[in-house]
């Protein structure tokens, strides 16, 4: 939990742009993360005895036991893949929202943090927002 918090942070923080604003909502992406596991195997259990009528918890073997309906492979995967496949087709729906070319940590360009270069070949290139969308312009009616 704490390695995949960590890593959710840096990506945000570095896709944000170290902004306040990007701590605050950095901060209330973990906190939904955290509820969302804490929630999950409860929700999955739900799933499970609807669909097949037995749950993933407290069973020992793959095969149906006597008074159940379900074995533990169906319970599994009844809890496991509606949760998955919502979570990737929100995925896909807020795909557009997220800009397609991001710069590096701080938006420093071919440079990290501490000013030293990104490698040899490495560039930076100022790039004004009208250029940027004229560009964007060009690209979405090529596409089209």
């Amino acid at each position: 939990d704490v390695l995949r918090s960590a890593s959710i942070f840096a990506a945000l923080m570095s896709i944000l742009g170290n902004k306040w604003y990007a701590l605050k909502g950095c901060y209330i992406v973990m906190v939904l993360t955290a509820a969302c596991s804490a929630a999950s195997p409860y929700v999955g259990d739900a799933l499970a005895r609807r669909m097949v009528g037995s749950t993933p918890f407290n069973r020992v073997t793959l095969a149906k036991s006597v008074g159940e309906v379900g074995s533990l492979g169906d319970s599994i995967f009844c809890a496991v893949v509606p949760l998955a496949a919502t979570a990737y087709l929100i995925q896909l729906v807020t795909l557009r929202y997220f800009n397609t070319d991001i710069m590096t940590y701080r938006g420093h360009g071919s440079f990290f943090p501490d000013m030293t270069k990104n490698g040899t070949s490495a560039t930076t290139v100022r790039v004004s927002i009208s250029q940027l969308k004229r560009m964007r312009r060009v690209v979405g009616s090529s596409a089209l």
